[in-house]
């Protein structure tokens, strides 16, 4: 869940999925009051951490060098 407070903008409250459960009218004085649950699952990266980041630069590294062994 996202919760936005602003003191100047609209605060809102946001699900997982991108849906805006409730917001307030921008610059107007107004509580917002609404259920908030929380996950017990683990996120992606919690998960597998900076896998995804070090096959990327394997990749990349594999990508340069290929070309070059091409060449000889």
């Amino acid at each position: 869940f996202l919760l936005r407070i602003s003191t100047s903008g609209p605060s809102a409250i946001v699900d997982p999925w991108g849906r805006v459960l409730a917001r307030t009218d921008p610059f107007s004085e107004a509580s917002l009051v609404g259920t908030v649950h929380p996950r017990d699952d683990l996120t992606p990266y919690a998960r597998i951490g900076d896998t995804f980041a070090i096959l990327c630069g394997a990749v990349a590294l594999l990508a340069l060098w290929a070309p070059a062994r091409r060449e000889d």
